[in-house]
């Protein structure tokens, strides 16, 4: 706790942009 937030990785970034196919098989 009290750790300064770390910037997110590049894969980090993409995963939240682009979630991963067995994320958008249940909004179907």
């Amino acid at each position: 706790m009290g750790a300064p937030p770390r910037p997110l990785s590049s894969a980090e970034a993409m995963s939240l942009q682009f979630p991963p196919p067995s994320a958008l098989r249940t909004t179907r």
